[in-house]
């Protein structure tokens, strides 16, 4: 079997597959171009990028089924890295990832307690170049998350709030509430979810809802359970590399 034969079973194979992903039973539109067109849409460039590379398999596809060879000769040969593009969306469909495969674990997690001084987690913040911090309780669980807007939120309601040696995370309740970030959200995943339904979380987000800016990963993810790792629009961007 040359190449171009191994193209199209494993074209014929995806095509199949992602039949079953989206129900569809009928042959009447290529299912392949809708995947394509999904993945164009998102948010992520990587994603777009698989999206436009399919949409050129479509098309290559096509030239092959009708109009294959010219005076019996192949108008052309199928590059090995075209078959191993197309294994590997088959192989993620057979074999999604986890959204807990791909988390960063709770211990490599930048996290703070109520108690903690705010002046070391800014420092923490600052080293480590993150805009966002976890607030746990002595049980894992989230109760909050410290960010750059928390002292600016509660400057702006507050005007007399200092900041000292002595000030802690508990100093900033109500701001540091899920609930009460203005611009951003969160959400919470079970270890179990697959990647697409981040992806989903990142790509249906309306003109005017909040950003998504961290994703909680939990047994079965609810609030109540110990956290396990969390997930980041840059920790997805590396996961699909």
């Amino acid at each position: 079997m040359d190449r171009n034969e191994q193209f199209i079973e494993l074209y014929n194979r995806l095509d199949n597959l992602l039949r079953e992903y989206y129900h569809l039973s009928e042959r009447s539109f290529s299912v392949i171009k809708r995947y394509e067109d999904e993945l164009k849409k998102s948010s992520l460039w990587k994603n777009r990028e698989r999206g436009m590379a399919l949409e050129s398999i479509r098309t290559v596809r096509n030239t092959l089924v009708h109009e294959p060879k010219i005076k019996n000769q192949d108008i052309f040969m199928i590059e090995e890295s075209v078959l191993d593009f197309l294994k590997k969306e088959i192989d993620l469909l057979i074999h999604p990832w986890t959204v807990y495969e791909k988390r960063k674990p709770l211990e490599s997690v930048v996290y703070c307690h109520l108690e903690s001084k705010v002046k070391d987690i800014t420092n923490l913040m600052q080293k480590k170049h993150i805009s966002h911090v976890p607030v746990l309780n002595h049980h894992k669980k989230v109760i909050g998350v410290f960010s750059e807007s928390t002292i600016y939120t509660s400057l702006l309601f507050h005007s007399k709030v200092s900041i000292n040696d002595e000030t802690t995370i508990q100093d900033f309740i109500p701001f540091i509430e899920l609930e009460h970030h203005s611009s951003e959200r969160f959400a919470f995943l079970e270890k179990n979810a697959r990647m697409n339904d981040i992806y989903e979380l990142f790509d249906k987000r309306k003109p005017h809802d909040k950003r998504l800016v961290m994703i909680f990963i939990t047994e079965n993810g609810s609030i109540h359970e110990p956290l396990l790792g969390i997930l980041t629009l840059p920790d997805l961007i590396q996961s699909i590399e």
